[in-house]
């Protein structure tokens, strides 16, 4: 259960405290992981189309976290999911769906 927890971005901790490791070494292997060996540019997670766009997973490697917050959240003005069809494409559905919207 951890272990699947873990690939879709749940707490790296839980799985390694279950297995008897103590806090401090977690966290010493963390830092020696990113910071000495830069693991965490070599060894990417796997993208989440609910979450990450392939842009926010450059600036996570390159170790630009506060592009990515802002990503995430679409504070930078960025327009979030993909490109919108033209009107004579969509569905009745869909243009039903955007009248009861507005």
């Amino acid at each position: 259960m951890y272990k699947e927890q873990t690939q879709v971005g749940f707490s790296k901790m839980l799985p390694q405290i279950a297995l008897g490791h103590s806090q401090s070494m977690i966290m010493n292997t963390i830092f020696f992981e990113n910071t000495i060996l830069h693991l965490s540019a070599i060894m990417v997670p796997p993208l989440m189309s609910s979450t990450l766009s392939s842009n926010d997973i450059l600036d996570i490697t390159g170790q630009r976290l506060g592009s990515k917050i802002d990503a995430v959240s679409g504070s930078d003005g960025q327009k979030q999911g993909r490109p919108e069809k033209p009107e004579d494409e969509k569905s009745d559905k869909t243009i039903a769906n955007q009248e009861s919207m507005s």
